[in-house]
């Protein structure tokens, strides 16, 4: 079969909404998060007095085989202190690092990293300990969304448990760096350079996640769950989401060429803000972001292969504005009305 991308070739509210019909509370790292799905009209949605936030895709380099998980983790962490010391006039909200980073998108990371050993299971505790570390000391309280490995308990007919894994991305931030939210990717994707199936299975059965930042509602998908529409106007039309993120690893692959197309398509039809965040190399690359609004003078921002952040700002202004001047969030929330 084909291979998985090789590696060598909450000030911040702690809301976190889940697609439910019933609001629950979820045991996540430290802190119980609260989740519930938004079900009123948008006009009736409390909004925060912030008018903006500022927002980061950190494209770092992949991990390499022979360097510790750790390692590259402090890494990262250095790439997101050496921009924040560039922002010091304008401070930054929310950090998001590319799918499974930092502990890798590798074969090396699935075959060492996805067991139940003590020593696998310690490297993620400690990873997370550092994100939540660098949130509330170098980072000032902001909020990090870094990649992980989920894992899910499953009782089999025999008695005997097994453990199944996902493609994770956790948010920790706020006052003490706590755990806000997390989400398991629902679209596994086999094609291309890519075979997730022979490592993980879908999260959440189906569930999608949104946290809030300052207000503004951020909805999570992961690299191949932007094909599913579905996904999306989930976020949408039950979240009522002002930001999409998208974290990935997106090699060169068949699929590449079309995800420009993807993030702006995904943007203007839900008229949000959306964020595409890949590793940086020559076969990755092109982390992006895109305005509700995309034109010939409203353009996405594309970053090039070189490792490196790109920072950009949500406005509330700029939201209201498209979103008033043509109908497609409107026709999405009718419908959702309709169906309800």
């Amino acid at each position: 079969g084909r291979k998985t991308c090789l590696c060598e070739r909450p000030l911040l509210s702690s809301e976190c909404r889940r697609s439910s019909s019933k609001a629950r509370t979820c045991l996540v790292g430290l802190e119980d998060v609260r989740m519930s799905s938004a079900t009123k009209e948008e006009e009736s949605t409390p909004r925060s007095t912030r008018k903006s936030i500022r927002i980061v895709a950190v494209q770092p380099r992949l991990r390499r085989d022979d360097e510790d998980p750790l390692e590259h983790a402090s890494h990262v962490i250095d790439l997101m202190k050496k921009q924040k010391e560039k922002e010091q006039q304008n401070p930054i909200d929310l950090w998001i690092l590319p799918e499974l980073c930092p502990i890798g998108y590798s074969e090396h990371t699935f075959e060492t990293y996805l067991n139940e050993q003590q020593a696998s299971s310690s490297v993620h505790d400690k990873i997370q300990e550092m994100m939540q570390q660098a949130s509330k000391q170098e980072l000032d309280h902001a909020m990090i969304c870094f990649g992980c490995i989920g894992r899910k308990k499953k009782k089999n007919d025999d008695e005997s448990n097994t453990t199944s894994y996902t493609i994770r991305q956790m948010v920790v931030g706020g006052g003490e760096g706590v755990v806000c939210s997390y989400y398991d990717k629902i679209s596994i994707c086999d094609y291309g350079d890519c075979n997730e199936s022979r490592y993980f299975e879908s999260g959440h059965d189906g569930e999608l996640v949104s946290f809030s930042c300052h207000g503004f509602q951020i909805g999570i998908l992961i690299c191949a769950d932007i094909r599913n529409p579905w996904l999306a106007t989930q976020l949408t039309t039950a979240h009522l989401v002002d930001v999409l993120i998208q974290p990935s690893c997106f090699s060169r692959d068949c699929s590449f060429y079309s995800w420009k197309s993807f993030r702006e398509t995904r943007a203007m039809e839900n008229q949000v803000y959306f964020v595409g965040i890949n590793y940086a190399g020559e076969n990755f690359g092109e982390s992006s972001f895109n305005p509700p609004w995309i034109d010939e003078h409203h353009l996405p921002t594309i970053m090039n292969c070189d490792e490196g952040c790109l920072v950009s700002t949500i406005h509330r202004s700029v939201l209201d504005e498209v979103r008033s001047t043509f109908p497609y969030r409107k026709r999405l929330l009718k419908q959702k009305g309709q169906r309800l």
